[in-house]
């Protein structure tokens, strides 16, 4: 897939062609964008193998244009074994409350410039819960037409992913209507309704509202399994709820499962890494493809989505890395390249210094677990 730079972001070839008789360039947000970009849509489809596939190798791409065009070895640097992660978090270049590595995360962060003119037009604004937090046009969620809008991305890591805000009222059928589109079998919610007297997240999930129909489908929830209580904070807990999904053009029907992690705190972590082990370990029995994307929602899909996610993806890879008979000794991870790979998708995924340290416990709990 051929790559070319305009203006410090790669778009795929072509896209960037104008209109006859249009002006070159338009501007949003400051940056210099390629007339034309509205009518393209989204750059990349995510319903085959093979359309996942180049949108991985375009964001590996842009990760080696954007922040290895001058020092090739730039990332080698922050390459960490097992043990070299252990030490980081004991040394003196603590994560929390304002670490280096969070700081240099965020300068190289800043650099991200992408279109997000879709997010902006006057008939998506007020389905934005947050001025500042927009997704790029080229990996939106479309799940009607091309002028559908929800505030959801598409995430590829070690499997695909969709990050998505949480709905308000007004935007409810969209999220259902975009989750049943999209083939998801699998939502993790990681927000109550109203934290700190203030609305987060619509409760799309309330019994009140099923059975539910949106576009072509009839969502009915089913059932809702006893709560997965932490011995820490009784407060948190994962709760299990399962709807069927029936398609009425199609008449074909599936299961859905939310996995509601409560009471999670805004910009904060969960103060009980166990208990969030033991989500993603439930996670892992589930069966996924890149065609049948997890969805993650927080309140403005990045914090808690971005920490989890991050997550998840790397007991993915420490699940094959088992498989291959990897071991401790072998292992490693790059903490900068795997949070820039995200932020290239989503702007500002996994949004404090805490976050970034609970990803590294837990991905250091489940190395231990995995690779011992």
């Amino acid at each position: 897939m051929q790559i070319s730079k305009v203006h410090g972001f790669c778009w795929p070839e072509g896209l960037e062609e104008k209109k006859e008789g249009e002006s070159e360039e338009v501007e949003d947000d400051g940056m210099l964008l390629p007339r034309g970009l509205e009518l393209h849509g989204q750059a990349f489809t995510f319903d085959t193998e093979n359309g996942c596939r180049k949108y991985l190798e375009h964001i590996e791409k842009e990760l080696d244009i954007l922040y290895c065009s001058e020092d090739a070895e730039w990332f080698c640097k922050f390459e960490k074994t097992f043990f070299q992660l252990q030490e980081l978090l004991e040394s003196d270049e603590r994560l929390t409350p304002c670490g280096k590595l969070f700081t240099l995360l965020k300068e190289e962060s800043n650099k991200i410039k992408k279109s997000k003119l879709h997010a902006g037009l006057s008939t998506h604004r007020t389905k934005n819960r947050y001025t500042n937090n927009h997704p790029f046009d080229e990996n939106r969620v479309i799940f009607d037409k091309e002028s559908s809008y929800v505030n959801a991305s598409y995430i590829a890591l070690e499997q695909l992913y969709i990050a998505a805000q949480g709905p308000l009222k007004n935007t409810r059928a969209d999220f259902w209507n975009a989750l049943c589109a999209t083939g998801a079998k699998t939502l993790v919610t990681i927000v109550m309704p109203f934290e700190k007297l203030q609305e987060k997240c619509d409760a799309f999930w309330d019994d009140n509202i099923f059975p539910l129909q949106v576009g072509d489908f009839e969502i009915q929830k089913q059932t809702e399994d006893e709560p997965i209580t932490s011995c820490l904070d009784p407060k948190e807990r994962i709760v299990l709820r399962h709807f069927l999904i029936y398609n009425l053009k199609t008449k074909e029907q599936r299961s859905f499962v939310q996995y509601h992690y409560e009471n999670w705190p805004d910009f904060g972590v969960s103060s009980d890494i166990s208990l969030f082990c033991q989500l993603l370990k439930l996670l892992s029995k589930e069966e996924s493809s890149n065609l049948s994307p997890m969805w993650v929602n927080c309140s403005a899909g990045l914090g808690r989505t971005g920490t989890f996610i991050a997550c998840h993806s790397e007991y993915k890879r420490l699940k094959d890395l088992q498989k291959s008979g990897c071991c401790q000794n072998s292992y490693s991870l790059n903490v900068v390249k795997k949070i820039l790979s995200m932020r290239l998708q989503r702007y500002d995924l996994l949004q404090s210094p805490e976050q970034l340290e609970f990803f590294i416990r837990v991905v250091l709990k489940l190395c231990e677990e995995s690779l011992e």
